[in-house]
């Protein structure tokens, strides 16, 4: 009977210990991968979302598909973090075959935090592999800001369409909006390009209504067009109501 129990324990010992190296050799691969020096996620492996660690400021990239553009002031964003630290971290994803990182989302914390004079700054790192599922990620996160400006959103829907070959169903689905709000959101971006800077500068002013009336003017007569848009800049327009006012004045 002894003897029994001895072989039971010594089994379960030996499992115990297999789990411990198992598990020990997951945490070894996360933290390879989390220093640049193993494998990216593949299809087989599942994706995850790993420690809060400090990155380097200068070790992360904005890509050219970022959804935010302009952020505005963030002198009030540095003062925060001068005397109380970020307290949310930002999210990035480690660029395949090199040690730099591309940010997800956190580019006003990012760039406050390089005024305030930090060196790192507090990240989640995001294991993908595909470009488009990364930019989709980007998305997402990002459309959950209230300030970020239709502009920039139908850029972002337009570049994943275009160049990453998504399809308009595989954006409006997992975001949950209608065709006919992509289809509208995308047309802004038939404004003049000088138009569409002076609207992301000042995105305050231009609320999705009003950019598509402002579209419509433009599309139009690009004289009327001009001239609604100083209005609306000038502060004396904020609404589509109060831009069919001054059209028709």
């Amino acid at each position: 009977m002894d003897l029994l129990r001895r072989v039971v324990q010594k089994r379960s010992e030996s499992s115990e210990a297999r789990k411990d190296v198992e598990s020990l050799g997951r945490f070894s691969s996360r933290v390879a991968k989390l220093r640049g020096e193993g494998p990216m996620a593949t299809s087989v492996e599942p994706e995850v979302t790993l420690e809060v660690v400090s990155i380097n400021i200068i070790d992360i990239d904005i890509p050219p598909t970022y959804l935010r553009e302009a952020v505005g002031d963030v002198s009030p964003l540095v003062a925060s973090i001068k005397t109380y630290g970020i307290q949310q971290p930002l999210k990035v994803v480690k660029i395949r075959g090199s040690k730099k990182y591309s940010l997800v989302f956190g580019r006003r914390r990012l760039e406050a935090a390089k005024i305030a004079g930090f060196d790192a700054v507090p990240c989640i790192v995001e294991l993908v592999t595909k470009s488009d599922r990364l930019q989709m990620l980007a998305l997402t996160e990002n459309l959950h800001r209230l300030d970020v400006n239709p502009l920039e959103e139908a850029k972002s829907f337009h570049t994943m369409i275009t160049q990453n070959n998504v399809s308009p169903n595989d954006i409006i689905t997992p975001l949950n909006l209608s065709m006919e709000f992509l289809k509208e959101i995308i047309s802004l971006l038939a404004l003049p390009d000088s138009v569409k800077s002076s609207i992301i500068q000042h995105s305050e002013s231009f609320s999705f209504p009003l950019l598509k009336y402002l579209c419509k003017v433009y599309a139009q007569s690009i004289h009327t067009g001009e001239n609604l848009l100083q209005a609306i800049l000038n502060g004396n327009i904020a609404s589509p109501k109060e831009a069919e006012r001054f059209i028709k004045s």
